[in-house]
């Protein structure tokens, strides 16, 4: 697939992020999260971690939200974001090394209902005339299944920064969407050694999505299994400079 063409954005605040989370020393680790309830899942992208701790550097280095700095930011603009994991190029495109979401055997599959109620109020006619037909039509209120996840903890192995993870995970308390319906809550992190580098590929899989030339190409590369399609390939995954034709976890 062709790439997009992006401009680079690199505000004054990146030195310091350059600075502060940067990989200093790089290991194999596994971060364990002890889970303190449900996760929301995604039917087709799998849970990572990096956009959580994008997140908590941003605002240790800006102390501003993550929306409201690239608020600023020119159009399609792609900033490269630095946390203490290290980068893999692949294909031309950098990859952060750290797996997707493991999960343990006694993982549980569930579902939480999300209402969405329309803000009637800021819907009707400033006369005071219009009613809001909230029980049908394009404004009616949705209970919204969000598909989730139980278990005790959930693994991600990395390649990184063991002294300067363990920092940004203390406040990293949650993990993937609706966090605000208090899914995906974490209630403490464990930083443990990991005896073999799992962050990219294991046993003949990839461990996350990688970007590869063909769908011959994966196949070939990755004899235990994958499921090749278009994805993001570093967070944040919703960025068009991110998306390539990638090797997913099977």
């Amino acid at each position: 697939m062709a790439r997009a063409i992006v401009e680079t954005w690199e505000p004054e605040w990146l030195v310091t992020m350059r600075d502060r989370w940067s990989v200093v020393h790089a290991e194999p680790l596994t971060l364990r999260a002890h889970l303190a309830g449900p996760v929301a899942v995604d039917a087709v992208d799998a849970l990572t971690v990096e956009g959580a701790l994008q997140s908590v550097a941003l605002l240790d280095v800006t102390g501003e939200p993550a929306a409201d700095l690239f608020a600023a930011a020119p159009p399609g603009a792609w900033c490269p974001l630095v946390i203490p994991i290290e980068d893999a190029v692949r294909e031309g495109l950098p990859v952060a090394c750290a797996s997707v979401a493991q999960w343990p055997e006694d993982v549980r599959e569930g579902v939480r209902r999300k209402r969405r109620r329309p803000d009637a109020e800021r819907l009707a006619t400033p006369a005071g005339r219009g009613i809001v037909p909230t029980g049908g039509g394009p404004y009616k209120a949705l209970d919204i299944p969000v598909p989730t996840r139980h278990a005790q903890w959930i693994d991600f192995h990395v390649r990184g920064d063991r002294a300067r993870l363990l920092d940004l995970l203390s406040v990293v308390t949650g993990l993937g969407r609706a966090r605000g319906q208090a899914l995906g809550q974490v209630e403490t992190w464990e930083v443990l050694d990991d005896p073999a580098d799992r962050s990219l590929v294991h046993v003949g899989r990839p461990m996350r999505p990688l970007p590869v030339a063909s769908a011959e190409a994966a196949h070939a590369e990755f004899p235990g299994g994958c499921i090749v399609r278009e994805c993001g390939t570093r967070a944040p995954y919703w960025h068009r400079a991110s998306r390539a034709l990638c090797a997913c976890p099977p």
